[in-house]
């Protein structure tokens, strides 16, 4: 019984490094075997070479009714990311393709942009028109206050 008790305490203590050890990092997927950064609780690297990372991550893409409804998903989790494939629902619970996240109750979708905005774009700054200083006169100078 005396000789085991040495063996059964090394192997406690063995068995303790080793679970401290694997608490303490984050998991890198990539194809170098490289530690993930220290920061990072996830890090996902593709091919390493001269032209750096070639590849991306894929989203989960899923085919969503509408924004007030989980399904396909039946129990999503807060913050689940998927990209909807489908055009679907009626307003204003209506879901286009784009990148959409569950927050609990909803699928809210990303920010995506509009098109063409800015000083003549479809919804520049002189509204409908989007044209700013439009006409034949010269040296016309824009003013903004702030509002």
């Amino acid at each position: 019984m005396k000789t085991k008790t040495p063996y059964a305490l090394c192997l406690i203590a063995l068995c303790l490094f080793f679970t401290f050890h694997s608490f303490s990092q984050g998991v890198a997927i990539n194809v170098s075997g490289a530690d993930a950064n220290a920061s990072a609780l996830l890090e996902i690297g593709g091919a390493t070479g001269p032209s750096g990372d070639t590849q991306g991550l894929l989203i989960p893409r899923v085919a969503l009714t509408a924004t007030n409804s989980a399904l396909p998903i039946t129990t999503p989790a807060t913050s689940l990311l998927v990209y909807n494939t489908a055009i679907a629902g009626a307003e204003p619970y209506n879901v286009t393709p784009g990148y959409y996240y569950w927050n609990a109750s909803a699928w809210v979708k990303l920010a995506t942009a509009l098109g063409p905005t800015g000083a003549t774009g479809v919804t520049g700054i002189a509204g409908a028109t989007g044209l700013l200083g439009a006409g034949s006169a010269t040296g016309n100078t824009t003013y903004w206050d702030g509002s």
